[in-house]
């Protein structure tokens, strides 16, 4: 079980060739039958050499069974659930700032289980996803846009410096209908829901705890 961390990668880090998983901020091996990953804040800035090409691995899971809640991932890397056959995903506020990956989330392996409330945001070239899954899809925001206009079509607080609250108004706020069934607070320590319905990413509005802050 991994809650309430902080993983970081500093800047130009760099990786001889190698498995997958080097480089990553978070690598969970597939010994590990079953991981609860909520909570979490992880900024990854490393780039690491995969045979001839230079890639950015922010978070890696084998586990066979991933359950995925109230995390931030904010990153220039991509994120993998590689060997993964159950995934439990709600949510989570999923940042991509690098126009050099194909994609940010992997998910090509999935067929059971739920992707539900989360944010994925990519800057325009990239795509959200790689592949198809059969995962159990409600209340997602998936996008490929101008990195410039994240602030003003989704109302966060300040996507510049990292902060992902949404603000009065904001189109995430009271947009689903219920969490991961044992969870009763955001990223923060609020509870949640805080009006009668939940909102989309980690943060959820309204509530008096302030966000912890990123490394950079």
């Amino acid at each position: 079980t991994f809650r309430y961390n902080t993983f970081y990668t500093p800047k130009e880090t760099t990786k001889p060739t190698g498995n997958g998983s080097a480089g990553s901020a978070v690598a969970v091996y597939s010994y590990i039958d079953k991981t609860f990953f909520e909570y979490n804040k992880t900024s990854c800035r490393g780039v690491w050499q995969f045979g001839a090409e230079a890639v950015t691995p922010a978070m890696f899971f084998q586990s066979d069974t991933v359950i995925f809640n109230y995390n931030v991932l904010d990153s220039t890397g991509f994120m993998a659930f590689d060997n993964t056959t159950y995934l439990e995903a709600w949510n989570n506020t999923i940042i991509s700032h690098a126009s050099s990956n194909e994609y940010l989330v992997n998910t090509a392996k999935m067929n059971n289980g739920s992707w539900n409330n989360n944010i994925v945001l990519v800057p325009i070239g990239v795509s959200p996803f790689n592949g198809t899954n059969t995962l159990t899809k409600s209340n997602n925001i998936n996008e490929s846009s101008a990195y410039a206009g994240w602030n003003a079509t989704y109302g966060f607080t300040s996507s510049l410096t990292g902060d992902y609250t949404p603000l009065s108004g904001s189109s995430l706020i009271d947009q689903a209908a219920s969490t991961y069934g044992r969870l009763s607070e955001d990223i923060k320590g609020d509870a949640v829901p805080y009006n009668a319905l939940y909102d989309i990413g980690a943060y959820e509005y309204g509530g008096t705890s302030s966000p912890p802050a990123y490394v950079s």
